[in-house]
């Protein structure tokens, strides 16, 4: 009678508030829940209860909570999409259970409700993401930086597409051939840690839900992400207008975040014909004045704060800083020499902030 109870307090919205039914993380990782509600609740406060019945359950998070970087908790909502997404992160055993998505309603009426069951299982979280949700424009590419621990150094990762975890299809493994006229590509870079997924020739339907994963016997390891394709119309022109002359040429996104300690990785992508250029990294607000850090054709070593690795297959080189501190917030650039005067060359700005927390690794 109490499962059909449940069953039936959850039929009641199945329409307007829906989600997976069943979750699985690994202790000390972090899983993220998709809600997906209708749009004429966009405006309503959302958040995550936790209780095995609806009637007693404690709300955890919501949508109208301060956020702060160390919360094991937090709730990121798309408007847009109509989706709001839930990270529960240091998983431990005890937080296994029965959890809502939920509608904060006006009045007297029931808010709308979603169960699912979480699970913890024993082991080691190897995988990890910068950021939940990514953002490309349509006709151009994004990368997405997929970091894991040594443990999975020799296993197969691939990239995902679907809502659900159980019926999702995949688009592209690490022991597939991989071409650079793909659409999609995944480069795995061992020593750093990190698979890169590289989707190219962008469009409004490749928008959606992505997962990172990795083969692992028993469970696969994976965490999810939503891409967002946006149209150049809506784009600021401030923002933009470096890069409008020749925007295929060399892009990345234009916002990083690292934690004290920590390290950062960003793709910056570029066109083919650049593909046997030397690739630099420079620092500085103006690009007249900026410093270069590192080059593709410097030396390179293990104790390097800064690295460049150069995939002329994907058409992507990847700059990695490690041991982040606070003097490191700046503007940076992606650049390529074209021969000349550093004028000439190519260049896209992003700007780098570092902030005070506990690194994943």
């Amino acid at each position: 009678m109490e499962v059909l109870l449940i069953l039936l307090a959850t039929l009641q919205a199945t329409s307007s508030l829906s989600s997976d039914r069943e979750v699985s993380g690994l202790e000390g990782g972090s899983v993220s829940v998709p809600c997906h509600y209708d749009l004429k609740y966009r405006d309503h406060v959302k958040y995550w209860c936790r209780g095995k019945s609806w009637e007693l359950c404690e709300a955890v998070k919501r949508t109208d909570d301060p956020k702060r970087d160390e919360d094991k908790v937090s709730i990121s909502d798309d408007q847009t999409r109509g989706v709001f997404t839930v990270t529960m992160r240091r998983l431990e055993k005890t937080d296994k259970g029965w959890y809502w998505c939920a509608i904060k309603l006006i009045g007297n009426q029931t808010d709308e409700h979603a169960y699912i069951y979480l699970k913890v299982a024993q082991g080691t979280s190897s995988l990890a993401v910068a950021s939940y949700t990514i953002t490309g424009l349509e006709g151009g590419s994004v990368s997405v930086l997929c970091h894991y621990d040594e443990c999975c150094w020799d296993h197969v990762k691939y990239w995902c597409t679907g809502k659900e975890w159980d019926s999702c299809k995949t688009v592209k493994r690490s022991d597939s051939p991989q071409n650079a006229a793909d659409k999609t590509s995944i480069t795995d870079n061992k020593t750093q840690g990190v698979f890169s997924v590289t989707m190219r020739r962008l469009e409004k339907g490749d928008a959606g839900w992505y997962w990172c994963a990795i083969e692992r016997e028993g469970l696969d390891d994976r965490i999810s992400l939503f891409l967002t394709v946006a149209d150049t119309s809506g784009v600021g022109f401030v923002v933009f207008c470096s890069v409008l002359a020749d925007a295929s040429s060399l892009s990345t996104e234009r916002a990083f975040t690292g934690l004290v300690g920590g390290s950062v990785s960003v793709p910056c992508h570029y066109d083919m014909k650049y593909r046997d250029h030397v690739k630099y990294w420079c620092k500085g607000y103006q690009w007249t004045y900026c410093d270069i850090l590192k080059q593709t054709d410097s030396p390179y070593r293990d104790s390097d704060k800064i690295s460049i690795s150069d995939d002329r297959t994907g058409g992507v080189f990847i700059v990695t800083m490690r041991r982040l501190d606070k003097e490191d917030t700046d503007w940076y650039w992606c650049a390529i020499k074209l021969g000349g005067t550093k004028e000439a060359d190519q260049h896209f700005y992003l700007y780098l902030t570092v902030t005070e927390g506990k690194t994943l690794f």
